[in-house]
């Protein structure tokens, strides 16, 4: 659930595991892979989750 946007980033939070992650949109712009791998890494999912 978004719990907060400050410009160009949201805060989601995980009411389950207490766990709030930021993500950037930024409209029409991919997201670094740097970023991504952060975002990933925070987010404690594993890694085929992110697949489709």
């Amino acid at each position: 659930m978004v719990t907060h946007q400050s410009g160009s980033h949201k805060k989601w939070h995980h009411a389950a595991k207490n766990a709030t992650l930021t993500v950037p949109f930024h409209a029409g712009k991919t997201v670094p892979l740097g970023t991504m791998l952060a975002i990933m890494k925070n987010a404690k999912l594993p890694y085929d989750v992110w697949i489709d």
